[in-house]
């Protein structure tokens, strides 16, 4: 019968419901399936529909102050658009704001550098730099006014799909090696991935495997020390453990990285 249930809904869909309230909060949720010259990415679309409503339930946030977009709505125009200088990020936060931001979807390398690009919906991987970089997003993240700054990156840079299929039609079988980039200080990264590695899908939950777990965590697995408050150590432990044992039960390797000094950082109290 669990089985049967896991086909309609995974454990991880129904969010915990909390008392919070954040006002102040302000997200981008960014979930790209479906590509216009690139492989789908499984579960991505889910991924980001069922994160959404946890900033709803669980962190408080107020469905105006999240900026959702999905498959062909986000092109390289709308990233421009929330993430540049003066963009809708920038516009709208403060220094009492508290600033999520989740993607899934490709990343992909410049072979040559090794620097990592986000790709938007209308951009061809194998052009990479005419997607949207790393650096430049947290560079520009760096000087928005905020409280603090997550970022969740369900997406890996090597050149491969949570598939196990190239991306890159000039790669070699050998993924390549990626700069995760520069953090500034009040920012820290989520990422599902290191190095060569690729980010999986999770079949039987119908999600990433990553973000399958970092909601998983967010239900209060990752509370450690079960005090009702989950740090960001304590959600990369977490994910640390489990992401890269269900990675390997498939024959991959994943490890997930938390980037940034403030390690220590309550993410979530509830």
């Amino acid at each position: 019968r669990e089985e049967y249930f896991e086909d309609e809904f995974s454990d991880v869909d129904f969010p915990l419901v909390t008392k919070n309230n954040n006002k102040n909060g302000i997200a981008v949720v960014i979930g790209i399936e479906d590509y216009q010259y690139a492989p789908p990415v499984s579960y991505a679309y889910n991924d980001a529909d069922i994160i959404r409503e946890y900033l709803l339930a669980t962190f408080g946030f107020k469905r105006e102050n999240i900026y959702y977009k999905t498959n062909n709505r986000a092109t390289k125009g709308e990233f421009e658009k929330i993430f540049s200088k003066n963009g809708w990020l920038a516009k709208h936060s403060n220094e009492k704001s508290d600033i999520f931001i989740f993607y899934a979807g490709h990343g992909a390398p410049n072979i040559e550098t090794g620097n990592s690009y986000l790709i938007p919906y209308d951009i061809d991987p194998n052009y990479a730099t005419t997607g949207y970089s790393l650096d430049e997003l947290y560079n520009n993240l760096g000087n928005i006014k905020s409280k603090s700054i997550t970022v969740i990156l369900d997406a890996c840079f090597s050149g491969g799909t949570r598939e196990n299929q190239l991306l890159l039609s000039n790669a070699r079988p050998v993924y390549i090696e990626v700069d995760s980039g520069n953090i500034p200080k009040n920012i820290m990264v989520f990422s599902a991935a290191s190095g060569k590695e690729i980010s999986s899908g999770y079949k039987q939950k119908s999600h990433g495997i990553f973000t399958y777990y970092f909601l998983k965590g967010l239900k209060g697995d990752a509370d450690s020390n079960e005090d009702k408050k989950i740090s960001n150590l304590e959600m990369y432990n977490y994910l640390d453990e489990n992401v890269s044992t269900q990675a390997r039960r498939i024959g991959r390797e994943q490890n997930p990285q938390l980037l940034g000094s403030d390690k220590n950082r309550i993410l979530l109290v509830y």
